[in-house]
């Protein structure tokens, strides 16, 4: 009895970790995604708007949830600001936090 319970707690977690390791896996494939289409963009002022960006954002949001398509955004916009593509507003939710920051500094 008692391997059959030890069995079942193990199948159980192995479905729960496919789970997670699904949403890892589709956050990275999101990410690359909206890097490989960041190409089209449309300046707008000082901004750059990435369509695809968004439309990325939006099918990882409804596919993997809210925090791993946040993630899945981040590491988008850390790429695209390493290649020199993106700008600092590709981080806008983090913007008025590192500003605060910054001039709390000096």
């Amino acid at each position: 009895m008692a391997g059959r319970k030890w069995e079942k707690e193990k199948a159980e977690r192995a479905v729960e970790n496919r789970g997670k390791v699904r949403s890892i896996v589709l956050t990275g494939l999101f990410a690359a995604t909206a890097v490989l289409l960041s190409g089209v963009h449309f300046p707008v002022g000082p901004i750059k708007a990435f369509p695809f960006q968004h439309m990325v954002n939006i099918v990882a949001g409804v596919l993997i949830g809210p925090w791993y398509a946040a993630l899945s955004a981040l590491i988008a916009a850390m790429i695209r600001n390493a290649m020199g593509t993106g700008t600092i507003f590709a981080f806008n939710p983090l913007t008025p936090y590192i500003t605060r920051k910054i001039v709390s500094e000096y």
